[in-house]
């Protein structure tokens, strides 16, 4: 790579901004608010960007039962899914939905679609580390 290349600011593209300002509003519009990811690397992406609220990872051995039973013994907390989108992480999504729907906890289903249709081809929530990179070269 060129050094003129390396210097080049690397622009924001405007859901990628809109995406930032959602994560980073997400603990003060959502005061009780529970992250549902599927592992450490999506936690530390939305800590990263600025999320500092509550976020259950799910971890690999437990069943969908387990996973429902601790989010839905949390009485009054709103659930954001935020496991990837793509098949897999969609499939699991639906099926933890229709568990909690079932025990009558809130899933928040618009904000995983706006979330989705802000990330634009990224598919996997750990891939938003590569708009915070952009901003940090921006903010330098």
């Amino acid at each position: 790579m060129r050094e003129a290349d390396k210097r080049r600011p690397v622009r924001l593209l405007d859901n990628e901004t809109k995406l930032l300002n959602l994560l980073a509003s997400l603990d003060h519009e959502y005061p009780n608010l529970l992250i549902v990811v599927e592992g450490h690397r999506d936690e530390a992406a939305l800590r990263n960007a600025g999320v500092n609220g509550e976020i259950l990872r799910i971890h690999a051995g437990d069943t969908i039962a387990e996973v429902v039973d601790r989010m839905a013994s949390r009485s009054g907390q709103e659930i954001l899914i935020l496991t990837d989108f793509d098949r897999e992480g969609t499939e699991l999504c639906h099926r933890i939905e229709r568990s909690l729907e079932n025990r009558q906890v809130r899933v928040l289903q618009g904000l995983r679609l706006r979330i989705h249709s802000l990330m634009g081809n990224l598919r996997c929530i750990e891939e938003i580390v590569s708009i915070l990179k952009k901003q940090e070269w921006r903010e330098r």
